[in-house]
């Protein structure tokens, strides 16, 4: 496994944009995971809302802001979260589902921080069948520790998002 997440990290270090890295991050962590769709949020520090890009499925970007959906309560916190039924999920943000039409069943949502512990970014797995275990976790943030460090350096190359 370890060996997967080292070749991804090169293969971020090599890309000349964001939307490329996120689509080989997003393939890979789909892979290794198993979920039907993965979405990266990064955090703008200047508005205080994170914005999506979406590898798979949807074309628009979305905004929302820190005070919403479990997105939010993760970028807030700093703190992992696995919600196994978003219909019993007080923090689900219901509002996405009818914009992007698709159901989310199940999500596992990890910040990304830098090396001073700033928030950067949400990434989010949604619908992984029969739902998310711990251990996935463990996956899930040594694909976070892989992925931060370029989005880092690309963030911080790209004028625009």
């Amino acid at each position: 496994m370890e060996n997967k997440f080292n070749y991804l990290t090169e293969k971020l270090l090599e890309v000349k944009t964001l939307k490329e890295a996120l689509n080989i991050a997003s393939k890979e962590i789909k892979n290794i995971l198993h979920v039907d769709r993965v979405t990266l949020f990064i955090y703008s520090k200047e508005l205080n809302v994170l914005y999506s890009y979406i590898a798979d499925g949807i074309d628009k970007k979305l905004t929302i802001p820190l005070n919403k959906g479990v997105v939010g309560w993760v970028a807030t916190n700093k703190q992992i979260k696995i919600v196994n039924d978003t219909s019993k999920e007080k923090l689900f943000y219901k509002e996405i589902e009818k914009t992007t039409n698709y159901q989310t069943k199940n999500l596992l949502t990890i910040p990304l921080l830098d090396i001073e512990d700033n928030l950067i970014g949400v990434l989010q797995l949604l619908n992984k069948p029969n739902g998310f275990k711990q251990e996935d976790i463990q996956t899930a943030i040594l694909f976070a520790e892989c992925i931060t460090p370029p989005f880092e350096i690309l963030l911080s190359t790209n004028t625009t998002l």
